[in-house]
């Protein structure tokens, strides 16, 4: 791994270069910002690590983003692997993680149809990458996107700054450290967007947010946050664990303090050491409290640990209690998850799980309403309780949580827009991608979270790996109705029933709560998907 934190290096690299340097026969687009040269595949265009932000390092780092100088040379828009500083251990790192990790990383990569032309005004995908805001960037090749835009739409995946860079909420007074730099440097790349996508082929008044696990996290705060108001027209959240609760500033400051420390600095107002320390050993101190339980009553936030923080500024509240009153954008939405998204979480965590462990678990989480979800979800009569452990994690952190707030926004008397909901349930036929020897081994076996992504994207062939014929029915499905619902607001396109055998309907109470289950060899649509179980945990509250 390459690690560059000096910006003016990065800027001699990369930046500048005469497009001489990257494809000499790409295609050229102008940007307000200065021309950009990208390559050509098959299939489309591609841009990549355009920056849409200036330097945020050396006395800039832990400060707003800002647009780019404009540049005089073509830069080169062919370079691969460039992310923002983490430690990154997520399955098949080679595809996952970045392979240069610079802290001037807010840079965008955008795909377009081949033959896309300014001002064609094709709809807009703008994608935000998952990785729990402390890993993961924009470039994975897992979100290639030359298949995706194949269907006349343009797709946009960005970096933004992770771990401590992104939310330390540190010292007092106008020096004051106040966090929430992920969330801006995504709006600026929505207004980057806004500004320069119609040179692309793009609409930039036909724009889908989307993401997936921290990155739906990320489109749920913009969709409550009134500074992000105008900036999209649809919504896609993927995965977001709506029961896992985003940082209080207290909970925020404690964890600053505990940064400060494993860093080395005192636990307030020492600016000048935090600033001098360099992005390797901002990271490496950002993974050494990542298993701080900063408050024992909200456990769950040891697998978000660096959040955004609901600060009332940027953040008025949780998102789940402003999708409860209605405060969010009405926008098209699609919300979805996977069938077994806590496998991952409850399999890392625990070697082996023992039902006393097991008990002590659903009591640290529901300590008064343990006896109700015990019964719910009784202990089985293995040794290692990891597989209810799962069961349980999925419906209360994601599935059921995830489905109220598609509920409470679609009763929202002030929303008039649809919501769709999905549940992805499919077993990969390339186990081997999930690094088997890795700590996501138990996914080769199960609908783990993230588990959907290849076939939103359409991306193994990419990555070295193969669809069955089941699975390329299963991906062509899915990569239809999301792209109808980027161009049209439905994902069964300009009417019901467009290229699809099945219609999915919006998710509502006079529609049943249907929802849409992807599985081979067919999809299905059902009613009340785990509603018994959601039943019970809505009505215990989520209360994050």
């Amino acid at each position: 791994m390459v690690l560059c934190s000096n910006f003016l290096f990065f800027f001699l690299l990369g930046i500048a270069l005469p497009a001489t340097f990257g494809d000499p026969s790409g295609p050229i687009v102008t940007t307000k910002f200065g021309k950009v040269q990208g390559l050509t595949v098959d299939t489309a265009r591609i841009f990549r690590s355009i920056p849409y932000a200036g330097p945020v390092n050396g006395s800039k780092r832990w400060t707003d983003p800002v647009f780019p100088d404009p540049w005089d040379d073509v830069f080169d828009a062919t370079r691969e692997g460039l992310g923002c500083p983490q430690n990154c251990d997520l399955p098949t790192p080679k595809v996952s993680c970045p392979t240069v990790q610079i802290e001037n990383c807010l840079l965008l990569n955008i795909f377009t149809p081949l033959n896309a032309t300014a001002d064609q005004n094709l709809p807009v995908m703008f994608f935000m990458h998952g990785g729990e805001f402390v890993q993961g960037y924009g470039g994975s090749k897992l979100y290639d996107g030359r298949f995706l835009v194949s269907a006349g739409i343009v797709l946009v995946t960005i970096n933004y700054r992770l771990g401590a860079l992104a939310n330390l909420l540190y010292g007092t007074g106008d020096k004051e450290i106040k966090g929430n730099f992920d969330i801006k440097d995504q709006r600026l790349a929505l207004e980057w967007v806004r500004m320069n996508i119609a040179a692309f082929g793009g609409n930039p008044n036909d724009v889908t947010i989307a993401g997936q696990s921290a990155g739906g996290v990320s489109v749920a705060v913009h969709m409550v946050a009134p500074k992000s108001s105008g900036l999209f027209q649809k919504a896609i959240i993927e995965s977001y664990p709506f029961a896992s609760p985003l940082k209080s500033p207290d909970d925020a400051r404690k964890l600053g303090e505990d940064f400060a420390t494993a860093l080395g600095c005192g636990k307030s107002n020492d600016y000048d050491c935090l600033y001098s320390k360099t992005m390797t050993e901002v990271a490496k101190a950002t993974s050494a409290v990542n298993s701080k339980i900063v408050d024992i009553t909200k456990i769950l936030e040891i697998f978000l640990q660096w959040t955004p923080i609901v600060d009332g500024e940027e953040l008025a509240d949780q998102p789940l209690t402003l999708f409860e009153q209605g405060k969010t954008a009405d926008v098209p939405l699609i919300m979805g998850t996977t069938s077994q998204e806590a496998v991952l979480f409850v399999y890392r965590s625990f070697k082996t799980l023992g039902a006393l462990e097991y008990d002590a678990l659903l009591f640290a989480l529901y300590p008064l309403h343990f006896e109700e979800i015990h019964k719910l979800y009784s202990p089985s009569n293995e040794r290692d309780q990891r597989k209810v452990a799962s069961v349980f994690g999925t419906d209360a952190i994601f599935t059921c949580s995830s489905s109220y707030a598609a509920k409470v926004f679609s009763a929202s008397k002030d929303s008039v827009s649809p919501v769709y909901r999905y549940i992805f349930d499919h077993v990969w036929s390339f186990p081997d991608a999930w690094d088997p020897d890795s700590l996501y081994h138990a996914c080769k076996n199960a609908s783990c979270h993230a588990s959907d992504l290849p076939f939103i994207f359409h991306t193994p062939s990419i990555n070295g790996f193969n669809f069955t014929s089941d699975e390329t029915a299963l991906t062509d499905s899915i990569v239809r109705y999301f792209t109808n619902f980027v161009k049209y607001g439905n994902p069964n396109g300009e009417s019901a029933n467009n290229n699809e055998t099945l219609e999915w309907t919006a998710y509502s109470e006079v529609g049943k709560w249907m929802t849409i289950i992807f599985k081979t060899p067919a999809n299905e649509m059902k009613s009340e998907y785990r509603g018994p179980y959601c039943s019970v945990l809505d009505n215990i509250g989520y209360n994050p």
